[in-house]
């Protein structure tokens, strides 16, 4: 016996696969009637749904596939209601975990047929989205999911407004700590608000988010007005906010401000934010060429990269040492290097030396995974907040695994290697075994340039370029490559650290000849309408490659079957994703061009045949057949297995 919810939210009892819904109750049974209005049948159970017994004979026959559809659906649409997961990521999770029979997933609404109604049921839940900075909170969004306080701050600053998110739990581990860590997101940040400001605790050398914010800007005035907001709760709690150690970006009113409320503290820079900086100068200046052919002006450059590594009190020394002996294509660099860094930036800010945790990645971690689980760019405040309190919830079972002993992440080979070589290199100093220049040249050593994910999918895109332009010569090559639309687009800035690296047959182009054009171009993907950046920067005025991606775009020759079946012929180590997408398309192609027959004249010889078990794992034959994805799937491979004689089942290698 268990229970579902009607459409109306009702609850409704299956048993022996019948559905029956509440008649009357009394103070001591509740009567149960069968669902159908010509059935008299009927369940008696206790006021705990304890059963007691049934009464009659059912006129009907069971209906076990209308219970499984209703609890697929129930199931989607309390996940809807209660999470901000997109509704198609919902149902194919659903759909996946729940093992359907045929004739349940033939009869089961399809994605776009339950999508209307689950948006429906969404709304329901939502408050009016915001039209200014201006609106009420709603008291289920003041708490966290266990019913705790969560905004720790909302007031209007300077016509505008200020959100701090957070319990006390997260504000004791964050005055407790005594090194911090602060960045700002922009790219999940609500409507109305600047930047999402967050402040982790770091612990064990682990980052922990307690306190997120909504910032109206980034002026100092309003980061001074966050962190006596910190204080003013510290108090509240009987503690002080009195940080050792605070890392940050270089940030010059953020600066100002930590300068003003923490007098005491050690301020550091983040040494990737120093190096990230360096290399956009050495880009901007047109070093680029520079610095990829010519070793001196690479070695110079990653001396200026490992400047913060040196002893504070050999920094000004090293840096003219290394003007003067620099060559005079690097003029410009170090004009900027000294303006900036030698003179607007203290010193001490970015010097590094004497730290174990140089870098705030602990909060660009958290930004890439919060990134992810928002899933969307500039949410709904409602959406945000949602998925802070599922951030709170991480945050809780965090703390409880690392009193329980949990370590964080090991640090890699490389890092730790780099960690020795510094450590042995400053040995050597200290003891005068090496001058300060072979100290500096020593360091710059594990100073390359940063890879940021965006940097890495372009240096892609160049590589793929020159190869590209050799293969394509060739007439058959390059109508093989267009039928499969074998070229990478390009990669769709986020942040300076994230995107998408897209390729062809994931875009639907509304004008293929605008991506070579000079304006931005906005395209239609899967789920949304997103700005796109263009072509022409990455690919350049290359007419060879300008052509042919145009072919390609326009290709109306499309991959057939005899194309796709010798995918198919040996699955062995291919993942299940490969062989679910290579079964997919056989089976649309063979549908749609009436085909079925040489599918099943190829597959007679193969040593797999595409079946999946009960156990979700894919098996050479079984019986019966369960295809949850697609009914047409399972009529094509049920057919082909008529031909074939089993000897055993085997489990794909």
């Amino acid at each position: 016996m268990s229970f579902i919810t009607s459409n109306k939210g009702k609850p409704l009892l299956v048993r022996d696969s019948y559905i029956y819904y509440v008649s009357k109750t009394t103070a001591t049974v509740k009567y149960w009637k069968c669902e159908d209005r010509s059935c008299n049948v009927g369940v008696h159970t206790n006021t705990n749904d304890a059963f007691i017994k049934t009464v009659g004979i059912h006129s009907h026959l069971q209906s076990p596939e209308d219970i499984e559809v209703r609890t697929f659906k129930e199931n989607i649409k309390r996940r809807v209601i209660n999470e901000t997961t997109a509704i198609t990521k919902i149902y194919d999770e659903e759909l996946a975990r729940q093992q359907m029979s045929q004739t349940a997933a033939a009869i089961m609404p399809s994605s776009y047929e339950a999508n209307s109604g689950l948006n429906r049921a969404r709304r329901k839940m939502t408050p009016v989205l915001p039209t200014s900075y201006a609106f009420d909170i709603p008291a289920q969004y003041q708490v966290t999911i266990n019913d705790v306080q969560f905004v720790l701050c909302d007031k209007t600053l300077h016509n505008k407004r200020l959100l701090l998110f957070g319990t006390d739990q997260q504000l004791t581990f964050l005055f407790s700590a005594k090194h911090i860590m602060m960045d700002g997101t922009f790219d999940t940040c609500p409507p109305y608000f600047d930047q999402v400001y967050t402040i982790h605790a770091i612990k064990h050398e682990k980052g922990y988010p307690c306190v997120i914010g909504l910032l109206c800007d980034r002026k100092a005035r309003t980061y001074r007005e966050l962190f006596r907001e910190l204080k003013h709760h510290a108090t509240r709690l009987k503690t002080t906010f009195n940080p050792n150690t605070i890392t940050s970006d270089f940030e010059k009113a953020l600066i100002k401000a930590v300068v003003d409320e923490f007098p005491q503290a050690r301020h550091a820079g983040c040494y990737f934010h120093f190096t990230q900086a360096l290399y956009r100068n050495i880009q901007k200046l047109g070093l680029s060429t520079a610095y990829r052919d010519t070793e001196t002006t690479r070695m110079v450059c990653r001396k200026l990269m490992a400047l913060p590594l040196l002893q504070l009190n050999d920094v000004k020394l090293a840096f003219e040492d290394l003007k003067d002996d620099s060559p005079i294509i690097l003029r410009d660099l170090f004009n900027y290097f000294e303006n900036f860094w030698m003179t607007d930036i203290p010193l001490h800010l970015w010097n590094v030396s004497d730290l174990q945790i140089r870098t705030n990645n602990n909060c660009e971690g958290w930004h890439n995974r919060f990134n992810t689980r928002v899933n969307k760019h500039h949410p709904n405040i409602w959406h945000f907040i949602n998925c802070l309190k599922q951030e709170e919830v991480y945050f809780r079972h965090q703390v409880i695994q690392m009193r329980a002993g949990a370590t964080g992440r090991p640090k890699t080979k490389r890092t730790n290697c780099v960690q020795r070589r510094i450590t042995t290199l400053a040995d050597h100093y200290s003891n005068d075994e090496i001058n300060l220049g072979e100290y500096l040249e020593g360091l710059s050593i594990p100073c390359v340039m940063p890879r940021t994910m965006r940097q890495s999918c372009l240096d892609k895109i160049e590589n793929i370029c020159q190869v590209y332009q050799i293969i394509i010569a060739d007439d058959q090559t390059r109508l093989l490559l267009a039928r499969f639309r074998l070229w990478p687009l390009v990669f769709i800035p986020r942040t300076a650290d994230m995107g998408d690296f897209l390729y062809v047959d994931e875009v639907i182009w509304n004008d293929p000849h605008s991506l070579l054009d000079t304006t931005n171009t906005t395209t239609t993907s899967r789920n949304s309408t997103i700005q796109y950046t263009l072509i022409r920067p990455y690919y350049g005025q290359n007419p060879t490659l300008s052509s042919f991606f145009i072919d390609l775009l326009q290709v109306k020759q499309q991959p057939t079957l005899e194309d796709y079946l010798p995918l198919l012929s040996n699955v062995t180590n291919k993942t299940k994703d490969y062989i679910w997408r290579c079964i997919d398309v056989i089976t649309r192609l063979a549908f749609a061009q009436n085909s079925q027959k040489l599918v099943l004249d190829k597959c007679a010889n193969w040593t797999f045949i595409p079946c999946l078990g009960t156990e979700n794992k894919f098996y050479k034959y079984d019986d019966p057949l369960f295809y949850p994805h697609d009914m047409d799937i399972a009529r094509l491979f049920t057919d082909t297995l008529l031909i074939v004689n089993p000897s055993g089942r085997s489990k794909v290698p």
